[in-house]
């Protein structure tokens, strides 16, 4: 049997509907943090990749907090039409404020045709402790300014968070090794489970770095 070869093309459709992100909201402001060292207080708007059809749909977004019943939002268009400006695109009226002591899990969905579609960026967990407001050690991005790729390896700039507890220790451990290459065995999360993970990082200092 001789190996052959199937191609098969995929089409992305620009104007699909779906959830886009979670938006969450620390007093009146836009805020990514929901984590606290003590309990607090949020409201949320759910964003979607179009306005909803039709604009007056009065389930458009649905917003699950835990395990409580889940609440109903319509899609603002004022709010909308600002956030557009802001390359931010369509999102639901705000929610009331909601208290959190624990952790939570809260999720966004938008309505498309008789369901609900949500994602990962829909989705978020509270965190309430005083582990919860420790910033994270490491400040990680993409060397080439890329979010998403098929590549098989990726390059990524690593440094020190000088908001961590831990940012003497982090310090140190890069200015031991002042250049070569050192291995990290590190637990990430996948899918909601955690796994090891090797990563190799090649120490270098820039020029003109103390």
């Amino acid at each position: 049997m001789t190996a052959g070869t199937c191609t098969k093309t995929m089409t992305v459709n620009d104007t699909a509907q779906g959830c886009s992100r979670l938006y969450p909201y620390r007093g009146a402001t836009l805020s990514d943090s929901l984590s606290s060292d003590s309990a607090f207080d949020a409201s949320f708007r759910c964003g979607s990749r179009n306005p909803t059809t039709p604009l007056t749909e009065t389930k458009a977004y649905r917003l699950q907090i835990g395990t409580t019943d889940p609440s109903w939002l319509l899609y603002d268009q004022n709010i909308s039409t600002l956030f557009n400006g802001l390359a931010i695109g369509p999102v639901s009226t705000q929610t009331q404020n909601y208290s959190f002591n624990t952790g939570t899990d809260v999720s966004c969905a938008v309505k498309v045709g008789d369901g609900y579609s949500t994602n990962t960026s829909c989705q978020a967990r509270t965190c309430v402790g005083s582990t919860c407001a420790n910033p994270q050690t490491f400040i990680v991005v993409p060397s080439d300014e890329i979010s998403c790729t098929n590549a098989e390896n990726v390059t990524y700039d690593v440094g020190c968070n000088p908001a961590s507890p831990d940012y003497t220790s982090c310090l140190q451990t890069f200015f031991e090794t002042a250049s070569g290459t050192i291995g990290y065995t590190v637990q990430i999360t996948v899918n909601g489970h955690q796994e090891p993970r090797t990563f190799n990082c090649s120490i270098t200092t820039p020029p003109g770095a103390l």
